[in-house]
């Protein structure tokens, strides 16, 4: 039976054992193991990827805790920092970049110092859509995932997308798509067009537990809830809109990915 994946959770544990880092966005409650299990039952996930939440920066004690306790089901996805040696462990799949922003050089040398740092791992990135042109004309050395629905572009950006992604070494997730302008109704439109054309290079993501919207700076030491979001509902309207293609994205196409490091084979581009 092939195994059923979440390519994106998060885990956030005690703050007396796993402090926040100073810089961060927001402050979050506390989603730990536990909950994560009976998540991962509701979803019907047999295998799981953990990513390293923004809130921690570079420190990733709470995220191999947490990859250790779950054993051979998870591997995980670290931060890579310029400031900080990358993370370094044997279920680590990939590192996470934020180059969201208006591209500009210091992207761009981000980008490539993250790839050197990578060796055998692939790049998750965060990125405004206004940054897509920009990264397909860069010199991509190793396999690249776009977080959250390539940080949802509207349709005038979709060519560039759909440029980037006939590469064949880019994937795209399609996770946090209730943050989508519009909520889940207004990313089905370029899901279906991803999956129509990109039917192999579709990784699916929960992004449990749903972390909450960034408050204002002043604001950010506040714990906030997270977001409710029903995930049955949501795979229920995504298997009506993407038909098999999100059995792929749940099984075939991760486990390609997330299986072993640069376990990829050349992608269909359909035009």
């Amino acid at each position: 039976m092939m195994a059923v994946w979440d390519c994106h959770v998060h885990v956030f544990g005690d703050l007396g054992r796993f402090p926040l880092a100073t810089e961060r966005r927001y402050t979050p409650g506390k989603a730990g193991l536990d909950p994560l299990r009976a998540h991962l039952r509701v979803t019907g996930a047999t295998q799981v990827v953990l990513v390293q939440p923004t809130v921690y920066g570079d420190d990733h004690a709470c995220l191999f805790h947490a990859l250790d306790a779950f054993g051979e089901m998870a591997v995980a996805v670290g931060a890579w920092s310029a400031t900080a040696p990358p993370p370094e462990h044997p279920r680590l799949r990939g590192l996470r970049v934020d180059l969201r922003g208006d591209w500009s050089g210091a992207h761009a040398e981000a980008l490539r110092r993250a790839a050197d740092a990578a060796g055998e791992r692939h790049l998750e990135l965060q990125l405004s859509p206004s940054g897509l042109g920009a990264l397909a004309r860069e010199a991509l050395t190793t396999p690249v995932v776009l977080d959250h629905l390539a940080g949802f572009p509207g349709e005038d950006a979709w060519p560039a997308l759909d440029d980037l992604v006939c590469r064949g070494d880019v994937f795209v997730k399609l996770s946090g798509l209730d943050r989508a302008p519009g909520g889940l109704a207004g990313a089905l439109p370029l899901a279906r067009h991803l999956a129509r054309r990109f039917p192999d290079r579709l990784l699916w993501g929960s992004d449990w537990p749903h972390t909450p919207l960034h408050p204002l700076p002043g604001l950010r030491d506040i714990p906030l809830p997270f977001r409710p979001v029903d995930l049955r509902a949501m795979l229920v309207t995504l298997a009506d809109a993407l038909g098999p293609h999100l059995a792929d994205a749940r099984s075939v196409v991760p486990a390609r990915l997330y299986g072993q490091p640069l376990n990829t084979d050349e992608g269909q581009c359909i035009r």
